[in-house]
């Protein structure tokens, strides 16, 4: 928590000026899954945000911070859902002059949450990381709205059953198609 604090007041503090722009998004998907003949069904809800400041003169790249809310289950004959909250740092890189089209990567060193598997609900902990790739249109002076695909992978390290904590080595990936509103400003 104190690397994130610090990253937070690194941007704001020595990276803005009197004309450093800024750069609040929000990303928002919903994919889902199911085939009947194995009973298999998947359904994630992931939300990303970013707040961030512009860095270089053109101010194609920002950095700033990201909060993931990820909420994914998995139907099988043993159900699982997990739910996560992930920290980190995150860089927008715009391609062209426009800042319309994007990469954006996030390393987030604080991703913890709950999973339930088979009626057992375990606190988890981890990290993660998130790429993407998408467009963004410009609507107004300010607002842009557009899509990405995202990539993401949470590895969970540790999970805590009934005040028992277990180190383990699992991940999970997925792809989400996202809806993607950010307001810039100056």
């Amino acid at each position: 928590m104190k690397l994130l604090i610090a990253i937070v007041i690194f941007v704001f503090v020595f990276l803005s000026n009197a004309n450093a722009s800024f750069i609040s998004s929000w990303q928002a998907g919903y994919s889902s899954h199911s085939e009947n003949k194995t009973n298999l069904a998947f359904n994630d809800m992931t939300n990303h945000f970013f707040l961030g400041a512009g860095i270089g003169s053109k101010e194609q790249l920002f950095f700033g911070q990201n909060i993931s809310s990820v909420t994914e289950e998995y139907k099988t004959p043993n159900s699982t859902k997990i739910s996560t909250l992930d920290l980190g740092p995150r860089i927008n890189w715009y391609f062209n002059d426009e800042k319309t089209i994007l990469v954006h990567l996030a390393w987030n060193p604080y991703a913890k949450g709950t999973r339930v598997s088979s009626g057992a609900s375990s606190d988890i902990s981890g990290w993660s990381y998130l790429v993407g790739f998408g467009y963004e249109l410009k609507i107004t002076k300010n607002f842009y709205m557009g899509g990405s695909i995202n990539y993401r992978n949470l590895s969970v390290t540790k999970s805590e059953l009934n005040n028992v904590s277990t180190t383990e080595s699992t991940s999970y990936t997925s792809i989400t198609p996202m809806l993607n509103l950010s307001f810039r400003f100056r």
